[in-house]
């Protein structure tokens, strides 16, 4: 796109630069408080130990990082449309958990990887993600 057409889209009421960092930053909040919710459900203190906690958040938020640009969760019509953003946000979700399990279980990260662990990962993330999609969404389309 070049930088013309970006200027029609933006002035058309299409999303802007900073509609879709509002998605990032909500996205990557919602993910790590999900991260440090269950860190601190297995009685580990992210502020005491923080290692542990980047250890197992950063597979999911690179494997969030590589499949969220695959899939467009944040192009022009993940921005527009709520039902495609939610789509776009559990399908790379649910990609972002197969890449964090294979990082998890490599031997550049510590943790073991039990199936009961990916499932409460992916579908917690899942329901996290697409309520906050649906919100921020909704909430961008409302400022327009």
């Amino acid at each position: 796109m070049h930088a013309l057409d970006r200027l029609r889209t933006v002035a058309a009421g299409g999303s802007t630069a900073g509609d879709r960092l509002r998605v990032v930053v909500a996205d990557v909040v919602v993910l790590c408080a999900l991260i440090v919710a269950g860190e601190l459900r297995h009685q580990i203190n992210p502020v005491e130990q923080p290692l542990v906690l980047a250890e197992t958040a950063v597979p999911f938020l690179l494997g969030w990082a590589v499949v969220a640009t695959l899939v467009g969760a944040y192009g022009e019509r993940a921005l527009a449309d709520r039902i495609w953003s939610v789509r776009t946000a559990v399908g790379g979700w649910l990609g972002a958990v197969a890449i964090g399990a294979i990082l998890r279980g490599s031997p550049y990260f510590a943790g073991a990887i039990p199936w009961t662990f990916l499932a409460v990962m992916a579908g917690l993330g899942t329901v996290a993600l697409a309520l906050v999609r649906f919100v921020a969404v909704t909430l961008l389309s409302s400022t327009r």
